[in-house]
């Protein structure tokens, strides 16, 4: 499973970052001219369901051609209209060390963040039963020990969990395991790795594993049994979905073929190890292409007989736009996102892990879905290249979900400067060192003569025209709407991309800015090293001090240069952690922490307060020429900015948090 934020840089957050748990919405508009073939005319049934011979074809034609463009190993599609499965197929391999193929009934891929739409189906069916108030405090239903504590800004509902408003900070720590016999039982999860509130309730979406493990666990306290338990017995054993279920991959291996995984290394080959997941009801199921169609025929209310599980209100209530950042944006549902709410709507949910992709999207008014699920990153630009390319193009080939057209201009009242400024994505971990990475994804916005253009540092540039109503529109068809509180700029949104917003920061939360200051302020403090340098050079040249410095001024000095010393030992240590380890779940630079990380600022920061107090004795007494107290003082003074961004981004131990 994998994470990420909002926007474009989601995406690539989710990319960089290879074993959390991530939404990833199917991005209608494509990022180059389709290579869709051409097949003409479309056939479709009455109620614009797809044709299954033209399904097939188009099927048998891409994934082919998609898997050998971004060297996937295997991949497992399922198509439904009509209310019947269309086709349920597999492409290339499970196990490239047997070559066994892939088998649309057998084959149980993770689903990753799939889980989340089986979850949002439980309680919405619970709610439809008078069991479970989904506009309730969490509180209502949890042990004292898993309780929210009380916040001024309001109770978290079952709502908020479900629509990813709740406020939660990112919850990294803990989200996975080095094996099953290591997982959380999930009540301790809840209890001992509760996220900071770093928003009010309601507010903007920022997507949280950590919520829908919540959300498992008031299953489990409203109906007495595990959630899995729950789930199987009231959905996948009534649907029939005898290869579906919510565990761990090395015990459900035991029944379930579970395909081998692969990195983009090795020409996408590289082997990878399943994911021990704490936060399971997020994103711990596996399920098979097949029974995935039956649950999207479940959802399309297109059910075979005797199969009538899911109660029509729930399916509504789950479907149905619950929240959104703006009404002009595409928002979520109960454990659905809306893919896109123009022309055909679609809605739909995907997952992301170590080695596996996968996407569901359904097209209510046609009656008609698709799954797609790969068992490997492939060797692409990105990782969810095939996913996404095969989902677009089926929806566009059979369905009209054409992208907007991104030409002609509309005024942008109040011109475009008001739009300029950093924007900062509302789904980031609270005062820890991986807050830094979040923080260089920012997007920071420039206004040109008649448009707008964003830049972040994973994709890139993008330039947008005005479209009207503070919407903006890319050449590939993307729209950047702006959210506006009192006449003010606070907040941007991608159409795309609903489980985030991105907020307007001040300029001194600009990542570019503090990492500038960070830079000249490390100058300074290793600029301490001159003291020993010009000391020893008059011990080799047997001169003496002009005038023997009082005690505590060699104390001021000793103090500042050994803090600009664990200052530069953590910096260098950081770059080397990265070049040798690189970045994700089970490196240094990624939670829990190892003790060496956090120890250089931790000691440095006592050492900096030392320098910094006597820095004012230094001037009223006269400790050396008037050049070295300058030079003391801004040495001072970086060591200083050094610590503030340090206590800003978790690298300071601090007592008592």
């Amino acid at each position: 499973m994998s994470f990420p934020t909002t926007a474009p840089a989601a995406a690539a957050l989710a990319l960089a970052i290879p074993a959390a748990i991530t939404l990833a919405p199917v991005d209608a508009a494509p990022a180059a001219a389709s290579t869709t073939p051409s097949t003409g005319p479309t056939a479709a049934s009455a109620d614009g369901a797809p044709d299954a011979e033209a399904v097939r074809a188009f099927l048998d034609e891409r994934v082919p051609a998609l898997m050998d463009e971004y060297d996937v190993p295997g991949v497992g599609v399922s198509v439904v209209g009509d209310g019947e499965m269309l086709v349920a197929d597999g492409y290339g391999a499970v196990d490239l060390e047997t070559g066994a193929p892939v088998d649309p009934d057998r084959t149980a891929f993770p689903t990753a963040s799939i889980a989340k739409s089986f979850i949002g189906a439980a309680l919405v069916s619970l709610a439809e039963e008078g069991e479970v108030d989904l506009d309730a405090d969490v509180n209502t239903y949890l042990p004292e020990e898993e309780r929210l504590p009380d916040d001024p800004r309001g109770p978290v509902t079952v709502h908020n969990l479900l629509t990813h408003t709740a406020g939660f900070a990112e919850q990294l720590d803990g989200m996975e395991a080095p094996s099953e016999a290591d997982l959380l039982p999930l009540d301790r999860y809840v209890a001992e790795y509760r996220p900071d509130r770093i928003a009010p309730p309601g507010g903007y979406t920022a997507y949280s594993n950590y919520g829908y493990a919540m959300a498992g666990r008031i299953i489990e306290e409203v109906t007495g049994e595990p959630y899995g338990d729950h789930i199987g017995r009231t959905l996948f054993e009534p649907l029939g979905m005898d290869h579906t279920a919510f565990g761990d991959p090395d015990s459900l291996g035991e029944r379930l073929e579970i395909p081998a995984v692969y990195g983009s290394g090795d020409g996408g080959r590289e082997p990878l190890q399943h994911e021990h997941i704490n936060p399971s009801p997020a994103g711990g199921a596996f399920t098979t292409p097949a029974d995935m169609g039956v649950f999207m025929l479940e959802l399309l209310r297109e059910r075979p007989a005797g199969r009538d599980v899911l109660a029509d209100g729930a399916v509504r209530t789950m479907l149905d736009r619950q929240a959104a950042n703006d009404e002009r944006l595409t928002g979520s549902g109960y454990g659905a996102w809306e893919v896109r709410a123009d022309g055909p709507r679609v809605v739909g949910h995907g997952g992301d892990g170590s080695g596996l992709h996968t996407q569901y999207a359904i097209v209510p008014e046609d009656g008609a879905g698709i799954y797609v699920a790969a068992n490997g990153d492939g060797t692409g630009e990105g990782m969810f290249t095939l996913r996404d390319d095969l989902v677009r193009e089926y929806l566009e080939e059979f369905h009209g979900a054409a992208p907007r057209d991104g030409g002609g201009a509309g005024a942008a009242e109040g011109g475009l400067e008001r739009y300029s400024g950093t924007y900062s994505m509302t789904r980031i971990p609270p005062r820890e060192p991986v807050l830094a990475f979040y923080s260089a994804l920012q997007t920071r916005v420039r206004a040109g003569d008649d448009l707008l253009v964003t830049s972040d540092l994973m994709t890139g540039t993008t330039e947008w025209t005005p479209v009207g109503d503070g919407v903006f529109r890319s050449e590939e068809g993307r729209e950047l709407v702006f959210i506006e509180k009192d006449g003010e700029v606070v907040a941007a949104g991608y159409d795309h991309a609903p489980m985030a917003a991105l907020e307007r920061v001040p300029w001194y939360r600009d990542a570019l800015i503090q990492g500038t200051a960070a830079a000249v302020a490390l100058v300074l403090a290793l600029s301490a090293l001159a003291w020993p340098v010009a000391a020893g050079v008059r011990l080799l040249r047997g001169r003496r001090a002009a005038a023997e410095a009082p005690p505590m001024a060699v104390s001021a000095r000793l103090a500042a240069l050994l803090a600009g010393v664990l200052s530069a030992a953590l910096v260098a240590g950081s770059g080397i952690t990265l070049a040798v380890h690189g970045f994700g779940p089970g490196t240094p630079l990624f939670p829990p922490y190892p003790p060496l990380l956090l120890a250089p600022m931790t000691v440095a920061l006592p050492l900096t307060a030392v320098a910094a107090v006597l820095a004012v004795p230094a001037w009223v007494r006269g400790w050396w020429g008037t050049a070295a107290r300058v030079h003391y003082t801004l040495v001072a003074a970086g060591l200083a900015l050094l610590s503030a961004l340090a206590l800003a981004y978790g690298l300071v131990v601090l007592p008592g948090v």
